[in-house]
């Protein structure tokens, strides 16, 4: 042999091992990029799940505080209230920050309906705490409904 056909032989060798090298690290990039979007649809969907629950949640409490308080003589520090309360924090934690608003006012007016049907006031200023109360749950349902119906993209972070 020849040098040239030494050097024709080694030339090809790395070439075919640079093809080799860089095909393998491309494949490496491509399967870590497809686990790191794996594990974070995964998670957003259990974040989906876990607020879909936690929103029940909310929402039974908030119509069994209507009902405690509007055919019972219940009272404000009953142990509804406190779990009212935790839960809604834990909504709070959780909730995007668009989602926050309607939550505090959710909770703000079931607070209020439940400290003013403790109060001797006229019916009628009850019944408009309690309107109020119905429209936001309404409202809270809808909206909640459209945050845990959402999509997955790939630019949630």
């Amino acid at each position: 042999m020849d040098w040239v056909s030494i050097v024709d032989t080694a030339v090809k060798i790395g070439f075919g091992a640079g093809i080799a090298a860089i095909s393998g690290y491309v494949s490496l990039i491509k399967n870590q990029t497809h686990e790191t979007n794996k594990l974070k649809r995964e998670h957003f969907y259990s974040l989906q799940s876990e607020k879909k629950q936690k929103y029940a949640e909310y929402l039974a409490q908030s119509d069994n505080l209507l009902k405690i308080f509007r055919y019972k003589n219940a009272e404000t520090n009953s142990s509804e209230l406190s779990d009212y309360s935790r839960i809604y924090h834990e909504i709070m934690i959780i909730c995007d920050d668009s989602f926050r608003t309607i939550v505090a006012t959710l909770y703000v007016s079931i607070i209020r309906y439940v400290n003013c049907s403790k109060e001797p006031q006229e019916k009628k200023i009850n019944e408009e705490y309690y309107d109020s109360v119905s429209k936001n749950i309404a409202l809270f349902q809808k909206i909640a409904q459209e945050e845990v119906t959402k999509e997955y993209l790939s630019t949630h972070k």
